[in-house]
């Protein structure tokens, strides 16, 4: 097949061409092999490259220019191509060639049955920096692709700039675990060198210029992928260090082998093709055959300050050009690129193809094939509402919206005053340090009138009567109320499978849940009690003092209000505190905990999250109703503590936002705080565990199904989903011909029926075997007590087998149940660590303090453990931080 044929071919993201997001995810996401995607990606920075020298100009390769060459010599080690390498090396080190022949035979196979550590790590961190970086590229291209260099105002441009920067900023990590912090700024500012690389017309300063671009964006990039060259550098000899018995010995001596190991592979193993070139990486670098024997070609040979600072910083660790000691070591590795960059910037890099034609068109019809499948797998039918996941046309003018955003802004350092007063007022008889009080000390009090806690705040705020928002509309809350009856099963969905995920996916708005919540242990509890909620909330006259639903939502305000308190008086209870925090409870840059902004993302996502779900499922349900419902829902969000005028439409002042103005709000609030996060990827953990407990067996890809048609791979990557299944896809098929039908009064009734008989005995089932009652209603005190499981969660991760560790941890008195997971991760981004859980249960708090103590060794003593961690009533701390008062604090009487 000639080129020209496989382009005719070319319909799908894969096989396109075109350079956009969509092609970019396909890439990252679609499935196939990882031979085949390395290719994808090669032949996608080849595109991306070209693209952006339409705009720097050809002469100086970009970024994405050179990158198409690591990226094709990285697809020789995915695809198994070292051991021909290795055999090379082995003879030149004067072993037999027998030896060398054999071992390069075993590495080739061994990499053919099952991909190698390092295999699995380049493939990792060829895909993970594909899609962060290219992302950004395709953004910029989008955003100046179509500039006229003549009729250009730079002003304007800057202001595009700004937008496009803030997109750069907040868009998710890459997907996967073993990701180190970058320098966002720095791919950011990387871009801004281009655009000024762009609206300059003195083409030395130009190439200058494009060097401080690529530059910076290497440096994010390398930094990125420091932990994938790390463990694919000394990883295998990891798996080996438990078996060295003395710390200190093991310690040094395992230092030095690694080392050691690196330095050898960097020096001997190693290399980086280009176009006419072959570069060791632990050689010297010299000048390219075109420069006239400079190791850097004229415009680059002398560099302004502020690239010549930037030169000097990456190039420190080697300077003029000697080659990388270590590839893991980051000083080392960025000198060799920096210095490449400079050096190899008008080696004529722009345009160049890795693969011949015949090859490249051989790619393209392998990809073709997935193109195929997806396009045959995948029907999206009409949605009743804008899809709040992805983009959507703000229905306000961008005066509006700027000062919308300033609310939100001012919104953070903002609780619910009336709530936060009550309980100041019940602490305050008691005389209690603020440090000593717990969140949980208000519920109980609330339960146990006769307890001798002063009760009278919280029983005078239980009974105030409400006072509804002036936009309230008693006959559309009916509605709403009616809505819900009729759509009952389906907003149960919609909270599990739209509201929780996406709540954990607000890296601000989900650390109150992960500081003090059983959540991670107990996710049935939440969607048991949100559950409740719902049905009080729609079933009740929620406006009446008495009813219900009045209850649930000043029980919850309530109960908000104490979790702030707990936090912003950093209790001693609080114990599991982020690492990156230094031992704080709470960063002051995300606002006050469960603030004003918090709330009204939270009633929204009760409200437009299911909406978006049942939208999503296919529903057969009406628009008009279904807004109803909406508007139900901001009223229930003003009484739980919402200021009103958050509700309030920002272009008509007497009523409430449309369901428009609505959606576009909630995507706002969303897409400021979207990211992910420990605390966020725990508690989605969890609901993913239940899932597992509820539809066991064949049923297990349902629930991670659901989801995969619920969310954009944006918010999947945040989530950590695996990637999606050809079960996930099929029923993304059936959804989308689901609402296209939706309006077949047939279907809809049929529809209505099935899952409205199915839906109501699920929920009377659930309700019978669960049927915990919220602290704040008749009885529920008691499971407030009983929170305080004799069971901990001991979790260990390594780069190698750790079986031994729960024979250390047992001891007399404890039960030790472990259960080792997949090498894979479940996001499907080989995150390459073994990880075993041990639930630990024990007679008596002093077994269980032994056993913490036990840990504790095992993981000061074990240096391939990368992780260690211990949960307890939801609060996970680092084993290796815990000290002796600690540990004894964890389960005192």
């Amino acid at each position: 097949m000639s080129t020209a044929d496989a382009a005719s071919r070319r319909a799908g993201p894969l096989t396109s061409g075109e350079i956009s997001r969509r092609r970019i995810e396909a890439i990252v996401y679609g499935p196939m092999d990882p031979a085949l995607r390395n290719h994808l990606i090669t032949l996608g920075y080849v595109d991306l490259g070209n693209a952006l020298a339409e705009l720097l100009g050809d002469r100086d390769a970009n970024w994405y220019s050179i990158t198409a060459w690591p990226s094709f010599t990285a697809g020789q080690v995915i695809r198994g191509g070292q051991g021909e390498r290795v055999r090379k090396a082995m003879t030149r080190l004067g072993l037999p060639e027998s030896w060398a022949r054999r071992a390069g035979r075993r590495l080739e196979q061994r990499a053919s049955d099952k991909p190698a550590l390092v295999n699995r790590c380049m493939a990792a961190g060829n895909r993970g920096v594909f899609f962060e970086v290219g992302l950004a590229c395709a953004d910029f291209l989008d955003t100046f692709g179509d500039r006229d260099p003549a009729t250009a105002d730079h002003d304007e441009e800057w202001r595009r700039f700004d937008a496009f920067a803030a997109r750069v900023l907040g868009q998710p990590h890459p997907p996967g675990r073993l990701w180190p912090d970058g320098r966002r700024e720095q791919l950011r500012d990387g871009f801004a060198a281009f655009l000024q690389a762009m609206q300059t017309s003195d083409l030395d300063r130009r190439a200058q210029l494009i060097l401080l671009g690529n530059l910076r964006i290497g440096d994010h990039e390398q930094r990125r992928v420091q932990g994938w060259l790390d463990l694919m550098t000394v990883g295998p000899l990891r798996s080996l260090t438990r078996r060295f018995d003395d710390t200190t010995t093991r310690n040094r001596g395992i230092a030095l082998v690694e080392r050691g190991f690196a330095r050898f592979a960097t020096k001997r193993l190693q290399v980086l093709e280009l176009a006419d070139e072959t570069l060791p990486l632990g050689h010297a670098m010299g000048p390219h055959r075109t420069s006239d024997g400079a190791l850097f070609p004229p415009p680059l040979a002398d560099l302004d300050a502020e690239v010549q600072a930037e030169f000097d910083r990456l190039d420190r660790a080697a300077p003029g050009g000697d080659g990388a000691e270590r590839w893991n070591d980051f000083d080392s590795r960025m000198a060799f690129i920096a210095t490449l960059f400079r050096s190899r910037q008008r080696a004529g890099l722009v345009g160049t193809n890795p693969y011949p034609p015949d090859e490249i068109a051989t790619i393209y019809d392998r990809a073709a094939t997935i193109d195929d499948l997806d396009a045959r797998a995948n029907f999206e039918g009409p949605l009743l509402f804008a899809d709040m996941t992805k983009d959507m046309a703000s229905p306000w003018p961008e005066d509006v919206n700027a000062a919308f955003v300033a609310t939100l802004d001012a919104s953070r350092a903002v609780g619910d005053p009336e709530a936060d007063e009550a309980i100041e007022a019940f602490y305050r008889p008691s005389g209690r340090p603020p440090r000593e009080r717990y969140y949980t000390d208000a519920m109980v009090a609330i339960g146990r009138p006769d307890s001798g806690e002063h009760t009278g705040p919280l029983a005078t705020f239980l009974t105030t009567p409400p006072v509804l928002p002036d936009w309230a509309d008693m006959d559309t809350i009916r509605r709403g109320q009616r809505f819900y009856r009729e759509f009952r099963t389906a907003a149960h969905v919609g909270l599990f499978f739209g509201s929780m995920p996406l709540s954990y996916c607000a890296s601000k708005g989900c650390q109150p849940l992960g500081l003090v919540s059983t959540l991670n242990q107990d996710p049935e509890r939440r969607l048991w009690e949100s559950a409740r909620f719902l049905e009080d909330v729609f079933l009740t006259p929620f406006w009446e003092v008495g009813s219900a639903g009045y209850q649930s939502i000043r029980g919850v305000r309530l109960f908000h209000a104490s979790i702030r308190h707990t936090i912003v008086h950093d209790s001693v209870h609080i114990v599991d505190r982020p690492p990156e925090l230094g031992g704080r409870a709470w960063d002051a840059s995300w606002g006050v905990p469960l603030c004003q902004e918090d709330l009204f993302c939270g009633a929204l996502d009760f409200g437009l999250g299911a909406m978006h779900v049942m939208d999503r499922f296919g529903v057969a349900m009406d628009r008009d109703d279904a807004e109803a419902y909406i508007h139900t829902w901001m009223v229930v969000g003003s009484m739980l503590g919402v200021d009103p005028d958050l509700f309030r439409s920002p272009v008509d002042s007497t009523r409430a936002f449309d369901a428009d103005e609505a959606f576009f709000a909630a995507r706002t609030v969303l897409f400021r705080q979207i990211g992910p996060t420990a605390a966020g990827r725990r508690l989605m953990d969890a609901l993913l565990g239940l899932m597992d407990e509820w539809f066991p067996g064949p049923m297990a890809m349902l629930p991670r199904a659901l989801m995969h048609v619920a969310f954009p791979h944006d918010l999947r990557n945040v989530l950590g989903l695996p990637p999606v299944t050809p079960g996930g896809r099929a029923l993304d098929t059936m959804t989308g011909w689901g609402r296209t039908w939706r309006r077949n009064p047939v279907y809809a009734r049929g529809y209505g029926r099935l899952v409205n008989w199915v839906g109501e005995r699920w929920l009377d089932w659930w309700e019978r075997e669960y049927g915990e009652v919220p602290p704040y209603r008749r009885g529920g005190v008691e499971q407030v007590v009983a929170r305080m499981p004799p069971t901990v969660r001991l979790t260990f991760e390594s780069f190698g087998a750790i079986d031994d560790v729960a024979t250390v941890v047992d001891g007399p008195g404890l039960t030790v149940t472990a259960q080792p997971v997949p090498e894979l991760d479940d996001d499907g981004f080989e995150s390459l660590g073994i990880t075993t859980l041990l639930d630990v249960s024990a007679r008596t708090a002093d077994d269980l303090r032994a056993a913490l103590r036990r840990a504790r060794e095992v993981v000061s003593a074990t240096v391939n453990i990368r992780r260690a961690e211990v949960t307890v009533d939801g609060r996970v701390i680092a084993v290796g931080q815990l000290t002796d008062a600690q540990i004894d604090a964890l389960f005192s009487d």
